[in-house]
């Protein structure tokens, strides 16, 4: 035998997605006696069709001694063919039709000495593998060898043929079901980005540096994991079976839960450009947000979806593009599969226990649909039905089975009792704030020389915490307090005060902002050289420097921007706008421009954290060329040669400065600096627990948004917290992970026994987090009717009636909408937050409940017995404008 190779593959677990392994081989793929002289041979490796479990690639390069280009091995019949004129071999002597019909194989040209490195691919998750593994794994060495196959082979160099015959063993180790990990995963789901981190019940689990980050996307100059950007692209629907008639919805069938029924990709990188620079059709932002979008309602239900164009495949068929109607949990759950797999892969050990964080500001269906779509996505990964029809194939480990079944379960219950809390995977959800809050509190108590006696003697009545998380789409706050009974000397105690947030900025309306700007001073430009006469006379770009008023700055730069706007109606000089509903043929052109201008954004917001100004050309090429930005190629498109040069020495030119930004968002985050100062007068001043006035003992920003430097400058000018410079902290590296971390080592507290007792609010999404009323005509004042810190079951047996009177001489009806509102800790008021119609008018009296099955309150009219038909005011406010198509 010419050659006789073993590989070793480590790892390979089943049902545990495809296992990568890259191995080399040098100098040992080569003829010996008698051909050993041979000078360049052609080398043939392949294996039975019937193994579509295995994926070989390979390359080969000459040995270091010898000069010479790098030689791919290529699997198809053209390179075969070049292979055998090479070496004048007849090819039907090497491979004959029957042999191509029953192998995949590599073939290659390869000088005496070379070095061949194999890339191995087992798709572990393949029941080929799965019965090969039953039929062939070796129990007593826990492995299972799979042989391929290698011919040597020339006919040119001695003038006679030349075969020799070879085996390439493949010895896959343990080849058994991944093992269940003996700890915890968090997942914080983000609008913008996304992290996850794991703790391990082998590592000291005391310490917040035992909680490691999952690379989802990629690693930093320095290795470190970085948050992933929330978008997915879905490349391709395969589909198994039969369909039902009509536009394919996806999922829509029981296969479409196996793990090959969508191909897709998560990250920065998918979001590169076609050839041509248009932005690919798969692409979905705002997986979160469309988590957060209500179904209709119907009988029988039916979820919610948006329509994408996308390649449709049935097995042995060609791919079609067609409309797919895609149900708007799948981004997300997509998102969570991802997370969960990498972990996986990453671990070599499935997780039992989860924790997830959500914003604080969500409800209780919001939660519900968070969740479950984090339940599918672990279904997903593991290889199993999210229905309970498929069900016909057991799996090898059981109690990863016994899991799935009660996931199943929690999953299909309609119990309307049964909350988010209640499903066997999640030991924990906690909100953002809450689990940022424990992160830094735990540090700053147990990672301190002294630990919790140094903790007790600085801090005698406890440590008050304010904690603002400036995330993508929302900015969570929480007041925490943080102590240690005296007449409890072993334990800390970390109490949510109060938690709030603002759900309509964090650091996408930032990058909004920065793109609405951007966009008005590259359709001045644009307009000068389009149509000069245009322009009025008055209109000049902003100078560098602005207004010292906050006012007088907001003015300048929306009155800018409105200017442009009325300049360009119908938006044609920089063309972002576009409906997401209407397929035309300007959606997928304005769809990549807006995209393109969203990075471009991006870049500026982070450049803008210097606190200087920004000229388009200090981004890089790929912001302003012609050929690398698609935003760029779209408002050339319509001008001469001559006219493009000139507008991209323009455009190169281009500056933001930070104060036009900050005049635009300054609002927004004075209005968060206002609710923590509310919620500080409240319940430290107004409201305090033990009678006396308390003050803030330590602010911390968290979060991306907080990036942004005038977060950190109003929270220094505006927060009513004493010494503020010396007690605020800002901490780059834990912005963005604090918050899984939080939730790993709070769960992990639970799980793992320790010499002190750590409590906090695992609860709170069990909470109502807001006060409802509703508008009183007669008193110009909102009434009360349910009361902030309410557990939702309590919630569940209360009906309020609101007695709605006639006034004289008026129609026997009060209208047909009823409306409720509400108000979060540290608002100055209340708001609108659902509507009710009542198509036959309102008769005068109304009874609100809240209905725990589908996480809302309920209308009814006492009179006619009409429910209300309930519409969520604040459902667009989470929508990412790239997105909506708004920019």
């Amino acid at each position: 035998m010419a050659v006789h190779l073993t590989f070793t593959l480590d790892k390979v677990y089943l049902r545990a997605g495809v296992a990568t392994h890259s191995l080399s081989a040098a100098g040992q793929l080569r003829p010996v006696r008698p051909w050993d002289r041979l000078v360049q041979f052609g080398a043939l490796i392949y294996w039975p069709r019937s193994v579509n479990w295995l994926k070989i690639t390979a390359t080969a390069a000459p040995d270091p001694a010898s000069a010479g280009p790098s030689i791919a091995f290529v699997d198809h019949v053209a390179g075969l063919d070049a292979v055998c004129a090479t070496h004048a071999a007849r090819r039907d002597s090497i491979a004959p039709p029957k042999f191509l019909e029953s192998n995949s194989f590599l073939v290659a040209s390869l000088p005496r000495h070379n070095r061949v490195f194999f890339k191995i691919e087992i798709d572990t998750d393949a029941e080929a593998f799965r019965k090969v593994v039953s039929e062939r794994r070796n129990p007593e060495k826990e492995e299972l060898i799979q042989p391929v196959q290698v011919m040597l082979f020339d006919t040119k160099q001695f003038g006679n043929p030349a075969t020799q015959l070879g085996r390439i063993d493949l010895v896959m180790k343990p080849c058994e079901p991944v093992p269940r990990f003996a700890g915890v995963l968090a997942i914080d789901l983000g609008n913008t980005t996304t992290t996850a981190v794991s703790l391990s019940e082998a590592d000291p689990v005391y310490r917040t540096d035992s909680v490691k980050p999952i690379a989802l996307e990629a690693l930093d100059l320095q290795g470190i994991p970085e948050p992933m950007l929330s978008v997915l692209r879905l490349d391709q629907i395969n589909s198994f079976g039969e369909l039902p008639e009509g536009t394919r919805r996806f999922p829509g069938v029981p296969a479409d839960d196996q793990p090959n029924a969508v191909t897709y990709a998560c990250g920065e990188w998918v979001t590169a450009g076609t050839a041509d620079g248009e932005l690919p059709p798969g692409v979905v932002y705002g997986a979160k947000q469309l988590l957060t979008v209500k179904d209709p309602a119907s009988a029988p239900p039916l979820e919610s979806y948006f329509t994408l164009t996308l390649p449709h495949a049935h097995p042995g068929q060609p791919p079609q593009t067609e409309t797919v109607e895609v149900l708007n949990r799948l981004p997300g759950e997509l998102l969570f599969t991802h997370s969960i797999r990498q972990f996986r892969s990453v671990a070599n050990a499935w997780p039992p226990d989860l924790a997830l964080t959500y914003p604080t500001t969500y409800s209780p269906r919001e939660l519900r649909q968070l969740v479950r779509a984090a339940a599918r996505g672990w279904l997903r990964v593991m290889g199993q039905s999210q229905e309970f029809d498929l069900l016909d194939e057991p799996n090898e480990d059981p109690q990863l089975e016994e899991q799935a079944m009660a996931v199943r379960q929690w999953l299909h219950s309609t119990d309307p009792t049964v909350g988010p809390t209640d499903c066997p995977l999640f030991g924990l959800t906690l909100d953002e704030a809450t689990a940022a809050s424990f992160f830094h509190v735990y540090r700053r108590v147990f990672e301190q020389p002294g630990g919790l006696v140094r903790f007790r003697y600085l801090y005698p009545d406890g440590l008050r915490l304010l904690l603002i998380d400036c995330g993508g789409g929302t900015t969570d706050i929480a007041l925490v307090h943080a102590r240690s009974p005296q007449h409890q000397p072993r334990l800390l105690e970390v109490d949510v005060l109060a938690r709030t947030g603002v759900r309509a900025f964090g650091g996408d309306h930032i990058t909004r902002e920065v793109c609405r700007l951007v966009k008005a001073k590259i359709g001045l430009c644009l307009a000068r050289i389009r149509t000069p006469g245009s322009v009025p006379p008055g209109l000049q770009p902003l100078p560098l420097n602005g207004p010292a008023n906050v006012d007088a700055a907001r003015n300048a730069v929306e009155e800018f921007i409105a200017k442009i706007a009325r300049l360009d109606p119908n938006d044609e000089l920089v063309p972002t706008r576009f409906d997401p509903t209407k397929a035309d043929a300007s959606l997928a052109p304005r769809r990549t421009a807006a995209h393109a201008l969203w990075q471009l954004g991006e870049k500026l917001k982070r450049k803008l954290g210097d606190g200087k100004a920004i000229k388009l050309r200090d981004l890089g090429p790929e912001a302003t060329g012609r050929d690398t930005s698609p935003l760029m190629a779209a408002v050339l498109r319509p001008l001469p040669l001559a006219a493009q040069n000139q507008l991209l020495g323009l455009l190169a030119d281009l500056t933001v400065a930070p104060w036009e930004v900050d005049a635009l968002i300054r609002k927004r985050v004075e209005s968060a600096m206002t609710k923590c100062n509310r919620l500080i007068r409240k319940h430290l001043v107004d409201q305090a627990a033990d009678g006396r006035e308390s003050e803030i003992d330590w602010v911390v920003l968290s979060g991306n948004g907080a990036r942004y430097p005038l977060v950190s400058r109003l929270a220094r000018e505006q927060l009513h917290v004493a010494y503020i410079d010396d007690r605020l902290t800002f901490d780059p590296e834990n912005l963005k992970d604090a918050v899984a971390k939080g939730a790993a080592m709070a769960r992990m507290v639970e799980r793992v026994p320790r010499a002190v007792g750590i409590k906090f609010n695992r609860h709170l999404s069990e909470l109502l987090p807001f006060d409802v009323g509703y508008h009183n005509m007669i008193t110009n004042a909102t009434d009360p009717l349910f009361a902030e810190y309410t557990p939702y079951r309590e919630l569940t047996e209360q009906v309020r009636n609101v007695r709605l009177v006639l006034p004289a001489g008026s129609p026997a009806s009060l209208g047909n909408t009823f409306i409720l509102e509400r108000r979060f800790p540290g608002d100055d008021g209340f708001s609108p937050f659902a509507s009710y119609q009542f198509s036959q008018g309102i008769q005068g009296e109304l009874e609100v409940r809240y209905d725990a099955s589908l996480g809302e309150f309920h209308v009814t009219d006492a009179t006619s017995g009409e429910i209300g038909r309930h519409a969520d005011l604040t459902e667009t406010d989470q929508q990412v404008s790239v997105l909506r198509g708004d920019l």
